[in-house]
């Protein structure tokens, strides 16, 4: 008996540690998913009546959990073309505000979004879904084996106004 015991509090410590290691790497990525957003933000070209004014925040509007949002949060204050970034949670039920710059939408979100209505807004779409850009998302940042790797719709992006840098584009996995 005593030795199922020490075996059943193995196994416990065993699996207590390895959800351990599970959020630290979920929480890893979703960190290294916020400095690629704001890596592909920052050298993409942006329509110049979208910059109008340079005093209004840099808004990244969230589709997502807790703990992304708290990993996009790392973003506030950055810089992008001397405008402060700003996070901005959007619930599942408020419209899209068309301050929005980017909208991130993570596939655990249900929220059904009109992508192609949003494309002529001059709102980047990004999703963590590799066919975020088959239903007309502009960026896909997606796990392919034990990288993050990210999809890019080049005419997705242009119908936005937003045009990715050449250096954006080499080092797409997949560009379309």
């Amino acid at each position: 008996m005593a030795r199922h015991l020490k075996f059943l509090s193995g196994l416990l410590l065993l699996a207590v540690m390895s959800a351990g290691v599970a959020y630290a790497e979920s929480n890893q990525e979703q960190k290294v998913t916020a400095a690629i957003l704001y890596n592909l933000v920052r050298f993409s070209e942006w329509p110049s009546d979208s910059n109008t004014n340079l005093r209004k925040p840099f808004k990244i509007c969230a589709l997502t959990n807790a703990d992304m949002l708290d990993a996009l949060s790392a973003l506030n204050g950055k810089k992008i073309q001397d405008q402060s970034i700003v996070i901005q949670k959007i619930s599942d039920e408020e419209p899209i505000d068309k301050s929005c710059r980017i909208i991130f939408r993570t596939k655990q979100n249900k929220r059904v979004l009109d992508l192609n209505a949003l494309a002529d807004s001059h709102i980047l779409t990004v999703g963590d879904s590799e066919k975020f850009i088959e239903k007309g998302g502009c960026i896909a940042i997606h796990r392919r084996g034990k990288k993050l790797v990210f999809s890019i719709s080049q005419t997705n992006m242009h119908r936005a106004g937003i045009n990715p840098s050449s250096k954006i584009l080499k080092l797409a996995e997949k560009v379309s």
